[in-house]
Protein backbone atom coordinates (compact mmCIF):
# COMPACT_ATOMS: atom_id res chain seq x y z
CA UNK A 1 0.00 0.00 0.00
CA UNK A 2 1.25 3.53 -0.68
CA UNK A 3 -0.12 6.77 0.40
CA UNK A 4 -1.43 7.50 3.38
CA UNK A 5 -2.45 3.91 4.15
CA UNK A 6 1.09 2.85 4.03
CA UNK A 7 1.92 5.48 6.67
CA UNK A 8 -1.00 4.26 9.06
CA UNK A 9 0.19 0.39 8.45
CA UNK A 10 3.86 1.30 9.27
CA UNK A 11 5.87 1.97 11.93
CA UNK A 12 5.80 4.55 13.72
CA UNK A 13 6.95 8.00 12.08
CA UNK A 14 10.43 8.85 14.59
CA UNK A 15 10.65 5.52 16.21
CA UNK A 16 12.76 3.08 16.40
CA UNK A 17 11.76 -0.03 15.33
CA UNK A 18 12.78 -3.83 14.98
CA UNK A 19 10.89 -7.23 12.76
CA UNK A 20 10.94 -10.47 14.12
CA UNK A 21 10.11 -12.98 11.00
CA UNK A 22 6.98 -15.62 11.48
CA UNK A 23 9.97 -18.72 11.27
CA UNK A 24 11.74 -17.12 14.20
CA UNK A 25 8.28 -16.19 16.38
CA UNK A 26 7.29 -20.08 16.21
CA UNK A 27 10.99 -21.80 16.13
CA UNK A 28 11.33 -23.56 18.99
CA UNK A 29 14.67 -22.09 20.28
CA UNK A 30 12.32 -18.86 20.48
CA UNK A 31 8.92 -20.41 22.21
CA UNK A 32 11.34 -22.91 24.66
CA UNK A 33 13.49 -19.80 26.29
CA UNK A 34 13.09 -18.54 29.52
CA UNK A 35 11.60 -15.58 30.89
CA UNK A 36 15.07 -13.94 31.46
CA UNK A 37 16.52 -14.83 28.21
CA UNK A 38 13.86 -13.33 26.65
CA UNK A 39 14.41 -10.25 28.68
CA UNK A 40 17.83 -10.39 27.60
CA UNK A 41 17.36 -10.70 23.72
CA UNK A 42 14.58 -8.14 24.15
CA UNK A 43 17.28 -5.65 25.55
CA UNK A 44 19.82 -6.44 22.81
CA UNK A 45 16.92 -5.51 19.99
CA UNK A 46 16.05 -2.54 21.61
CA UNK A 47 20.59 -1.57 22.15
CA UNK A 48 19.91 -2.37 18.03
CA UNK A 49 17.24 -0.78 16.98
CA UNK A 50 18.56 2.43 19.34
CA UNK A 51 21.62 2.53 16.59
CA UNK A 52 19.22 1.95 13.89
CA UNK A 53 20.27 -1.25 13.29
CA UNK A 54 24.27 -0.57 12.52
CA UNK A 55 25.72 -1.99 16.17
CA UNK A 56 24.89 -5.62 16.01
CA UNK A 57 28.03 -7.54 16.92
CA UNK A 58 28.88 -4.71 18.97
CA UNK A 59 26.25 -4.77 21.30
CA UNK A 60 26.66 -4.12 24.70
CA UNK A 61 24.56 -5.40 27.52
CA UNK A 62 26.00 -4.50 31.29
CA UNK A 63 24.72 -6.13 34.09
CA UNK A 64 23.47 -2.94 35.79
CA UNK A 65 21.53 -2.40 32.69
CA UNK A 66 20.18 -5.83 32.79
CA UNK A 67 19.22 -5.57 36.03
CA UNK A 68 17.71 -2.71 35.43
CA UNK A 69 15.54 -3.94 32.83
CA UNK A 70 14.34 -6.69 34.89
CA UNK A 71 16.72 -9.31 35.12
CA UNK A 72 18.10 -10.58 38.14
CA UNK A 73 21.40 -10.17 39.01
CA UNK A 74 22.04 -13.79 39.53
CA UNK A 75 20.37 -14.78 36.69
CA UNK A 76 22.06 -12.68 34.37
CA UNK A 77 25.16 -15.40 33.58
CA UNK A 78 22.70 -18.11 33.13
CA UNK A 79 20.26 -16.17 30.78
CA UNK A 80 23.46 -15.17 28.50
CA UNK A 81 24.58 -18.87 28.17
CA UNK A 82 20.88 -19.66 27.40
CA UNK A 83 20.86 -17.29 24.75
CA UNK A 84 24.24 -18.27 23.59
CA UNK A 85 23.14 -22.30 23.66
CA UNK A 86 19.47 -21.42 21.52
CA UNK A 87 21.27 -19.78 19.00
CA UNK A 88 19.78 -16.43 19.12
CA UNK A 89 22.91 -14.54 20.29
CA UNK A 90 26.81 -14.78 20.01
CA UNK A 91 29.26 -13.60 22.16
CA UNK A 92 31.66 -11.18 19.85
CA UNK A 93 33.97 -9.79 22.55
CA UNK A 94 34.83 -11.14 26.08
CA UNK A 95 34.73 -8.68 28.37
CA UNK A 96 35.86 -8.42 32.06
CA UNK A 97 38.30 -6.21 33.86
CA UNK A 98 41.98 -5.89 33.27
CA UNK A 99 43.86 -4.05 35.81
CA UNK A 100 41.72 -0.81 36.64
CA UNK A 101 39.05 -1.33 33.53
CA UNK A 102 36.01 -2.87 33.16
CA UNK A 103 34.91 -3.22 29.73
CA UNK A 104 31.56 -5.10 28.95
CA UNK A 105 31.21 -8.14 26.80
CA UNK A 106 29.53 -7.17 23.23
CA UNK A 107 26.76 -9.82 21.36
CA UNK A 108 25.53 -10.60 17.53
CA UNK A 109 21.66 -11.16 17.61
CA UNK A 110 22.47 -13.80 14.95
CA UNK A 111 19.01 -13.31 13.12
CA UNK A 112 19.99 -10.02 12.17
CA UNK A 113 22.84 -8.96 9.78
CA UNK A 114 25.95 -7.57 11.07
CA UNK A 115 27.62 -4.43 9.06
CA UNK A 116 31.97 -5.39 9.43
CA UNK A 117 34.09 -3.35 7.92
CA UNK A 118 31.36 -1.50 5.67
CA UNK A 119 30.56 -5.53 4.39
CA UNK A 120 27.08 -6.66 5.36
CA UNK A 121 26.75 -9.85 6.67
CA UNK A 122 23.88 -12.33 6.39
CA UNK A 123 21.88 -12.91 9.27
CA UNK A 124 23.42 -16.39 10.90
CA UNK A 125 20.12 -17.62 12.36
CA UNK A 126 21.82 -20.07 14.49
CA UNK A 127 18.55 -20.87 16.42
CA UNK A 128 17.28 -22.75 13.47
CA UNK A 129 19.08 -25.97 14.40
CA UNK A 130 18.22 -26.31 17.85
CA UNK A 131 14.73 -28.67 18.59
CA UNK A 132 12.74 -28.91 21.59
CA UNK A 133 14.20 -32.34 22.60
CA UNK A 134 17.94 -30.51 22.57
CA UNK A 135 16.74 -27.87 24.73
CA UNK A 136 14.99 -29.79 26.71
CA UNK A 137 17.89 -32.10 27.68
CA UNK A 138 19.80 -28.87 28.01
CA UNK A 139 17.47 -27.80 30.69
CA UNK A 140 17.96 -31.39 32.37
CA UNK A 141 21.29 -30.85 32.86
CA UNK A 142 21.24 -27.51 34.40
CA UNK A 143 18.93 -28.87 36.55
CA UNK A 144 21.25 -31.48 37.33
CA UNK A 145 23.73 -29.36 37.88
CA UNK A 146 21.90 -27.47 40.63
CA UNK A 147 20.83 -30.25 42.97
CA UNK A 148 24.46 -31.55 42.56
CA UNK A 149 25.77 -27.94 43.98
CA UNK A 150 22.59 -27.95 46.05
CA UNK A 151 23.52 -30.94 47.64
CA UNK A 152 27.38 -30.53 48.09
CA UNK A 153 26.44 -26.79 50.07
CA UNK A 154 24.38 -28.91 52.18
CA UNK A 155 26.71 -31.55 52.46
CA UNK A 156 29.35 -28.42 53.39
CA UNK A 157 26.90 -27.01 55.93
CA UNK A 158 25.92 -30.02 57.76
CA UNK A 159 29.90 -30.53 58.02
CA UNK A 160 28.82 -34.40 56.93
CA UNK A 161 32.01 -34.48 55.22
CA UNK A 162 34.94 -34.46 57.86
CA UNK A 163 38.23 -32.95 56.45
CA UNK A 164 41.12 -35.26 55.10
CA UNK A 165 43.53 -35.90 57.74
CA UNK A 166 47.01 -37.41 56.68
CA UNK A 167 49.71 -38.75 58.96
CA UNK A 168 53.00 -36.43 58.95
CA UNK A 169 55.48 -39.31 59.70
CA UNK A 170 54.85 -41.37 56.33
CA UNK A 171 54.99 -37.88 54.27
CA UNK A 172 58.66 -37.01 56.48
CA UNK A 173 59.83 -40.09 55.26
CA UNK A 174 59.24 -40.08 51.95
CA UNK A 175 60.78 -36.40 51.80
CA UNK A 176 63.75 -38.25 52.72
CA UNK A 177 63.85 -40.76 50.53
CA UNK A 178 64.03 -38.50 48.12
CA UNK A 179 66.80 -36.06 49.62
CA UNK A 180 68.77 -39.67 50.20
CA UNK A 181 68.45 -40.66 46.44
CA UNK A 182 68.99 -37.24 44.98
CA UNK A 183 72.48 -37.30 46.89
CA UNK A 184 73.65 -40.46 45.68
Amino acid sequence: MGGKDGEKLGPPKGEPWAWYTSELMTSDAWRLRSRNCALLIDWMVIKHRNHAGLENGRLKATYDALEAYGVRRRSIRAAIEEAKFLGLVRVTFHGGRWGLTNSASQYRLTFYVTIEEGVVCPASNEWKIKTAKQIRGYRKKLVAKKRAVRARKKQNASGASAPTVVALAPLREAKARRRRNKST
